[in-house]
């Protein structure tokens, strides 16, 4: 599929040939570069101010990043990034002429170490290395690219759109942002989830809370970030709640009968592909006593 769109985010921009103070305007882009995307996909369109705040706030972009910028334009987000945190990035589009504009930009901007902007089509793209995912695109692309975001990408890696949600997915941050004329546009962010369900196991040895090995079982279900299910202490049915899970870190408790005494049990921890290491704090009935903890996905949940 052919796509090519305008970074979503107004940022500190330069002329095509030399660096210039204060924001950057449609109008800085030729038309001819402009009308070079019409037949594509998704069209070049400029970028507000607001919204480049808000994307770098809700992204939390920072010097350790590598930002891809699925359908970059002039390039303008990931010059911001670099040029103002110090990341690192990716832009891919397939307007060449807006890839040789976003390139002199960059050079410019004496950051063209630090990004590099390529003619490629989104789709085709490599996007496993990003640590954050940036795209201004329409609502049937985004939709498109959701299964491979939540396969490609690690867990913590955070995406953020401009207008177009990601649908059942529920955004992690949203901000409402102002365009110079007014309108009201919103930026989502969503942080990439571990993949959680299936049957876990694991045991707690002898402690303060027990004289015997406590044996768990838990079938946990998913939809994205948010994850329940059922959880067994040996024969006995325990209730599951406050379940958490953002990338790869995850909190749940439980709370039933261990011994004679009902007892609470708040476990944290961080899953690292089938297994999960982390800590178990007892509370309620008992002393409050914390154990390390750790589980490991059973076989047959792994087919």
């Amino acid at each position: 599929m052919a796509l090519a769109c305008a970074a979503f985010l107004l940022v500190p921009a330069w002329g095509v040939g030399a660096a210039q103070d204060g924001p950057a305007e449609v109008n800085d882009v030729p038309a001819e570069a402009k009308d070079a995307s019409k037949n594509l996909d998704v069209p070049y369109e400029g970028s507000e101010p607001a919204a480049l705040q808000a994307m770098m706030d809700l992204a939390r972009v920072g010097r350790d990043d590598f930002v891809i910028d699925l359908g970059s334009g002039d390039g303008r987000i990931l010059i911001h990034a670099a040029k103002r945190f110090g990341a690192r990035g990716l832009g891919v589009d397939l307007n060449a002429k807006l890839v040789e504009i976003a390139k002199r930009r960059a050079k410019a901007a004496k950051v063209a170490d630090l990004v590099r902007f390529e003619v490629r089509d989104i789709f085709e793209t490599d996007i496993s290395r990003a640590t954050v995912l940036t795209m201004f695109l329409y609502p049937g692309v985004v939709m498109k690219l959701r299964p491979r975001i939540l396969s490609t990408l690690a867990p913590g890696t955070r995406v953020v759109s401009n207008e177009h949600h990601l649908g059942l997915w529920r955004p992690d941050a949203a901000r409402v942002v102002k365009s110079a004329e007014g309108r009201d546009g919103v930026v989502y962010m969503w942080t990439v989830p571990a993949r959680m369900a299936g049957l876990w196991i694991w045991e707690l040895g002898p402690s303060e809370v027990n004289d015997t090995v406590l044996n768990y079982r838990a079938k946990f279900t998913q939809k994205f970030q948010d994850f329940g299910g059922e959880l067994v202490l040996g024969l006995q049915p325990m209730t599951v709640f406050g379940a958490r899970l953002s990338g790869a870190e995850i909190a749940f408790s439980a709370s039933g009968e261990i011994g004679d005494r009902i007892v609470r049990q708040d476990f944290s921890g961080r899953i690292k592909g089938n297994e999960i290491t982390g800590s178990v704090r007892f509370s309620g009935g008992v002393a409050e006593t914390v154990l390390p903890w750790r589980a490991w996905r059973a076989p047959e949940a792994l087919k």
